[in-house]
């Protein structure tokens, strides 16, 4: 459980949605933030929330790939006689 814990402290993606929550409920308290400024904060955590979240599939399949693609030893080609 611990463990869990560990690993979603770390993560950008859990950080990110933290801020946008507290940047909300901060917006909401406190007067003289224009409501449009919170919006647009949120729609940028949710844009850098996408683009880590495309960064990492892409690092998974092209891990896969890699991993798929490693020549094996009867891939290997032998020389020819003669």
């Amino acid at each position: 459980m611990f463990d869990a814990l560990k690993s979603l402290l770390r993560s950008r993606k859990f950080l990110l949605a933290v801020f946008a929550v507290a940047q909300t409920v901060a917006a909401h308290l406190l007067p003289g933030i224009p409501p449009a400024m919170s919006e647009a904060v949120n729609t940028l955590v949710l844009v850098l929330i996408a683009a880590i979240t495309v960064e990492d599939a892409a690092l998974k399949l092209g891990a896969a790939r890699h991993r798929d693609a490693a020549p094996t030893r009867d891939a290997v080609p032998t020389k020819g006689k003669g």
